[in-house]
Formats: C-alpha cells, sequence, structure tokens
C-alpha cells in the first residue's frame, strides 16, 4: 500500500488536526515572561525521529513538547507536575 493510498483508512491520532491549547493550573515565570498556556502544534517527522518508540521517557515527550510549542525546554522544566501531565497527554494525543 502506498503512502497515498486514498482507500487507506485514517489512523485515530490523524482524527485531532491540532493545535492543542493547554490552559496551566500554576503559570510559570520565565523571564520577565508569564506562560499560563501552551499551544502545541502537530508534530512532524523531524520531531519524533529520534524517538525510541519501545521506550518512551516523560523527558522524550516534554522535549516533543519544546520543539512544537516554542517553549523552551527549561522553561518546561518549571512547570507543575500537573501542568506536566496536561502537557504530555496533549503531546499524546497529536503524535
Amino acid at each position: 500500500m502506498s503512502a497515498h493510498d486514498t482507500n487507506k483508512k485514517p489512523s485515530q491520532s490523524a482524527s485531532v488536526k491540532g493545535p492543542i491549547t493547554v490552559k496551566l493550573f500554576e503559570p510559570i515565570q520565565w523571564g520577565s515572561e508569564v506562560i499560563s498556556e501552551i499551544t502545541l502544534s502537530r508534530p512532524r517527522a523531524k520531531h519524533i525521529k529520534n524517538l525510541d518508540t519501545k521506550n518512551i521517557k516523560v523527558a522524550d515527550l516534554l522535549s516533543i513538547a519544546s520543539k512544537i510549542s516554542g517553549v523552551s525546554s527549561a522553561a518546561l522544566d518549571e512547570l507543575s507536575t500537573d501542568d506536566a501531565k496536561q502537557v504530555i497527554e496533549a503531546v499524546g494525543e497529536l503524535l
């Protein structure tokens, strides 16, 4: 089956178009900016090409979140655990 086969059913994740905006429970102060929400675009192959799908770690998902949101990894490190869970779940929906 070719990549352009129109008879192929889209995967369930294809129904999530993105972007997804995550409203933070605890906004973070990053420099002079207060980040109260993070908008995640749909990932491209370049964002996941080094992902080990058999051994996905929280750090991997937060790295993808940084790449598809434009928020630095260092800023995402400051998320509360509840907010980090929200962001990770949103990344999972987009994958």
